[in-house]
């Protein structure tokens, strides 16, 4: 089961990715999240002054993936620089209790973040861990 959950959320995070491929000019901002045990991925709008240099979600979008999902993380894209976390990214999860991904599009990477008071099931963790680093 971990195994197919591994390459599920690799697919997720493909497609995020390519979501921040094709939009170099603004972060991309989504959720990954599980449903049925089956992870789904979903862009939502970059609700930020300058979304070149930051990103907002909005609060009931957020409520609303938390509702219907069993959300894994928060994704957005740096479309500058590297895929390190500043500290507001660091900040922003740890208020939210929600783990974050970041992809880089200038070293083509993906990071995670995890806050200490993590509201992700341990073992969903692990899973999106592994599938982030290999």
């Amino acid at each position: 089961m971990h195994a197919e959950l591994k390459d599920n959320i690799k697919t997720c995070l493909d497609f995020l990715k390519n979501e921040a491929i094709c939009c170099p000019n603004r972060e991309i901002v989504g959720f990954l999240g599980l449903k049925d045990g089956k992870p789904f991925a979903k862009v939502v709008k970059n609700r930020a002054p300058d979304p070149q240099n930051y990103f907002a979600v909005d609060p009931l979008e957020y409520l609303d993936f938390q509702n219907n999902y069993e959300f894994l993380a928060v994704f957005h894209s740096h479309i500058y620089g590297d895929s390190q976390f500043s500290e507001w990214d660091k900040v922003t999860s740890d208020n939210c209790l929600v783990p974050f991904v970041v992809y880089s599009l200038s070293e083509d990477k993906f990071n995670f973040y995890s806050p200490p008071d993590c509201s992700v099931d341990s073992a969903n963790m692990e899973v999106l861990t592994n599938s982030i680093n290999d």
